[in-house]
């Protein structure tokens, strides 16, 4: 449900303390007025981290060439669609769930013609003073900026698919606001069958800006089984007045890879797991969203056998719509389940393969975060807005 915070500006101060009536002195000139040494009180315009301890924003930035812009979050660089530097301002803070990467500027204005790709081992954050306005493309999916290892996710990632000669397992899905499926059985008409990789857990209400977690790896058949998806990223938009959206910020997982299969032999590998989406949350006066607003699951890999490998699963799709699984690709392979959306945040549980490797599970919906009200007109939001 959206949630409606009433926001101070973070430059500015809400309130001088110390002083009476800013008029008082016109009617009596021995009335008390404001203490002109009185010290500014300033109120954080964010949920998740300090806007009144950020360094004065750099003044406006706008990005307007056709084409990528790319941004790393570890060392702070902004590059154009021609691999030149942009100035601008920007600090590395702590916040309840690590260190994040800051850009603060006056306003902030993203062409239609122009994409902002952000990577790194940092969520990114956004925090501008005047308006934040997205005509183009905020892209942290698929292993964007803050997406997580399957270390650093621990049981929020999928789990790896067992390995087996006549047919390796898919792998899970991974996790974040839902939960990831789990893969298909490998060899399921064997004496032995694979076990297929688990998928992640879901994780409760955040405490900080953190990324999506990937899909296991399939299971090894003849051959390596898929890599498992990459989960989305984690984007913060911050802003005093308001975010304007009209055209995407996306932090949709990665699909699984299909399992791999040799010049020759069956393959027989388990594909990968679909990446969970990752998180995207704004904290403003007020939202104006008429474009999309997605953080969905990726699809699962296909089992390969019967000679071909298995086709990868869908990235987390712009669209309220879910990521498909891998298929078509391969003989006797099973194919990839469907990643969590809107109407279906979990992942779908992956088939199990007779012969081959099975299905990858397909990935968590991620998260999505609105401490604003919001004014849109088919806005595409997947999944829905907690």
């Amino acid at each position: 449900m959206w949630r409606a915070l009433v926001l101070a500006l973070f430059t500015g101060c809400a309130f001088q303390p110390g002083g009476g009536d800013p008029d008082a002195g016109d009617d009596d000139p021995d009335a008390p007025g404001p203490d002109p040494d009185a010290s500014e009180t300033c109120t954080s315009a964010a949920a998740w981290l300090d806007t009144c301890a950020l360094p004065p924003p750099g003044p406006g930035l706008t990005l307007g060439a056709a084409g990528t812009y790319t941004y790393d979050t570890d060392d702070g660089e902004l590059r154009n669609p021609s691999n030149t530097m942009v100035p601008h301002t920007s600090v590395v803070v702590v916040t309840p769930t690590g260190d994040v990467r800051v850009i603060v500027a006056d306003n902030l204005v993203l062409a239609a013609a122009s994409t902002l790709r952000a990577t790194g081992d940092l969520p990114l954050a956004i925090v501008t003073r005047g308006d934040l306005t997205v005509a183009g493309v905020i892209d942290v999916g698929r292993g964007g900026a803050g997406a997580r290892t399957g270390l650093a996710c621990g049981d929020h990632a999928g789990q790896p698919g067992a390995a087996n000669t006549g047919g390796g397992a898919g792998g899970g899905g991974g996790g974040l606001g839902a939960t990831g499926a789990s893969g298909g059985v490998g060899n399921s008409d064997g004496a032995t069958m694979a076990e297929p990789g688990k998928g992640g857990a879901a994780l409760g209400p955040p405490a900080g800006p953190v990324g999506g977690c990937p899909g296991g790896g399939g299971g090894e058949g003849e051959d390596p089984g898929g890599a498992g998806g990459r989960g989305g990223g984690a984007i913060y938009l911050i802003s005093s007045t308001f975010v304007d959206i009209t055209g995407a910020v996306d932090a949709g997982g990665e699909g699984g890879h299909g399992g791999t299969e040799a010049m020759s032999g069956n393959g027989d590998a388990g594909g990968g797991g679909g990446g969970s989406g990752g998180l995207i949350a704004i904290d403003a006066a007020r939202i104006v969203a008429n474009g999309a607003i997605t953080a969905n699951g990726g699809g699962g890999g296909e089992g390969s056998g019967g000679g071909q490998a298995g086709n990868d699963g869908q990235p987390g799709q712009r669209a309220t719509t879910a990521a498909l699984g891998g298929t078509g690709g391969s003989v006797s392979g099973s194919a990839g389940s469907a990643g969590g959306a809107l109407d279906s945040p979990t992942g779908a549980e992956a088939s199990a393969a007779e012969q081959g490797g099975g299905g990858g599970g397909g990935g968590g919906a991620g998260i999505i975060i609105f401490r604003s009200p919001m004014i849109g007109l088919g806005t595409i939001i997947s999944p829905a807005p907690t």
